[in-house]
């Protein structure tokens, strides 16, 4: 019997074709010929992964809505959250870079967010879920798209140019900001796609299995 293609993986270095194994926590998988690393087992990452989830759904809304620098110069005062920069973006004639800023600073982010909350609350509840496939396939689709992280860069440029010619006050949402790129980077390094799919593909096997069981 044919091994189904997709039980293989290729080395990111040497592109051997392995077939892919069922790792136990902890575990790694190593390329034979170049010793590279493949796969490793982390410990726990889906009761992380919906930490992290639920922590950065309660960072996302405060880091958007509230204000992220006041600025004050000339008497004036003035404070932008993300949103209210893409409104000025926009009516300052810069439609497509505030569409960009829109995309890829709120809407891909928010929907990361969401899809993993979906996708590791059905596996920590033991349940296949409806559409939890199209999710984590969306989820690793997404994966690299937003760019929170260059927005915050964008902020910190700007407060370097401003800070001689005005008076500048980090507000709230930029440290709800931060707060949400940290989670951001520690679900990358925490949460395992693979071992996501490793055991929604477990599950959907023991529900057949019960669904013939019951039939017979």
């Amino acid at each position: 019997m044919k091994t189904p293609a997709n039980s293989f993986t290729a080395c990111h270095d040497c592109d051997l074709l392995i077939a892919r194994a069922s790792l136990q926590k902890g575990q790694s998988l190593n390329c034979p010929r170049c010793h590279a690393k493949l796969f490793h087992a982390r410990l726990n990452p889906i009761e992380r992964g919906l930490a992290l989830a639920i922590t950065s759904l309660i960072l996302f809304l405060p880091a958007n809505l509230l204000p992220i620098l006041s600025l004050s110069i000339f008497g004036q005062q003035q404070s932008e959250t993300i949103l209210q920069s893409v409104l000025s973006l926009y009516d300052g004639g810069l439609a497509i870079v505030a569409a960009v800023v829109l995309i890829f600073a709120v809407l891909i982010p928010g929907l990361q967010i969401l899809l993993l909350t979906y996708i590791t609350a059905c596996l920590q509840l033991k349940g296949t879920g409806r559409y939890l496939r199209q999710g984590l396939n969306l989820y690793q689709r997404l994966h690299g798209w937003g760019m929170l992280e260059i927005y915050l860069i964008g902020t910190l440029i700007a407060v370097i140019k401003l800070k001689d010619i005005a008076n500048l006050e980090p507000g709230l949402g930029l440290y709800c900001l931060a707060g949400l790129i940290l989670t951001t980077c520690l679900t990358n390094s925490l949460f395992d796609t693979q071992q996501a799919w490793q055991m929604l593909k477990q599950r959907q096997n023991i529900t057949r299995s019960n669904t013939g069981q019951t039939q017979l």
